[in-house]
């Protein structure tokens, strides 16, 4: 067999190798898209109508909007569950199946490749998730602009992908992996970016730093200003590229070891990784 395989034709089979691990795990994928309609649904029976003023912050200012509480709790709601659910589902694809992976890249597999096909199909996730959690937020709320909302959801997502991503190659220990993930989430997403929360809170500096911050400030502008918030969409573009970086990165690190000695390697090892790559099967 040619060890010099295409690139693009191993990332398409890591893609499709991916998608058979999710349709085995069909509860799994169940779960993914329920839990949104489980929160949002939550959030429509319990939340108040009083008003609220939130703060939204664009290039060059501040700006203040009044909206009722059943309002920000659903916008709010939507984007931190749709960033824990990326990060922990992104955080079981690289966290799963890492010594196969291992060997793999022994073989000639380059850890690039590796991202491609595996963040390929959790981009594929994410798409279906953030449709569906702004149809069913447009639905239960007035949204002015639906589609830059989608494209909101989409960049927390890859974002919190990226984390859950490198959470789960820097360890091998999954409940450390997981407790780093639903921290994270917890603190940033699901606290720290509530707008009622940071409107009247002090160091919003700080809180800036944070990855979600410039997607949840992406969301709220398309979903309840006329104007779109550059700022924030340059910002989410350059966390979620910093954080693949970062994961490539740690993938080439953590890969080396197996990388530095495959040329001593014998070329029947070649050829049984990459064709194991090729065929979705494990060594």
């Amino acid at each position: 067999m040619n060890r010099h395989v295409d690139p693009i034709r191993l990332a398409g089979h890591l893609f499709l190798l991916s998608l058979r691990e999710a349709w085995r795990n069909s509860m799994g994928m169940i779960l993914f898209f329920s839990i949104p309609v489980v929160f949002l649904g939550a959030v429509q029976l319990t939340a108040g109508e009083g008003f609220v003023s939130v703060r939204l912050f664009y290039p060059a200012e501040e700006v203040g909007i009044l909206l009722t509480v059943r309002h920000v709790a659903m916008v709010f709601a939507a984007a931190a569950v749709n960033g824990f659910l990326a990060a922990y589902y992104a955080l079981i694809l690289f966290h799963q199946d890492f010594e196969y992976f291992r060997f793999c890249t022994f073989s000639g597999l380059h850890p690039a490749v590796l991202l491609a096909g595996r963040f390929g199909f959790f981009f594929l996730l994410v798409l279906l998730l953030s449709a569906g959690t702004t149809a069913l937020t447009a639905a239960l709320v007035p949204v002015n602009h639906p589609a830059s909302m989608f494209a909101g959801f989409l960049l927390i997502g890859v974002v919190y992908g990226a984390c859950g991503g490198i959470a789960g190659t820097m360890t091998r220990d999954f409940l450390l992996a997981f407790l780093v993930v639903a921290l994270l989430a917890d603190i940033d997403a699901a606290w720290l970016q509530n707008p009622v929360y940071y409107s009247a809170g002090q160091n919003i500096g700080l809180i800036r730093w944070l990855p979600a911050f410039y997607p949840s400030q992406m969301i709220f502008a398309s979903g309840f200003t006329e104007d779109p918030n550059a700022l924030a969409v340059a910002g989410s573009l350059a966390y979620a590229a910093g954080l693949l970086v970062v994961l490539l990165c740690i993938l080439l690190i953590r890969l080396r070891p197996l990388r530095q000695g495959r040329q001593h390697s014998p070329p029947s090892a070649h050829r049984t990784g990459i064709e194991a790559v090729l065929k979705g099967d494990k060594p």
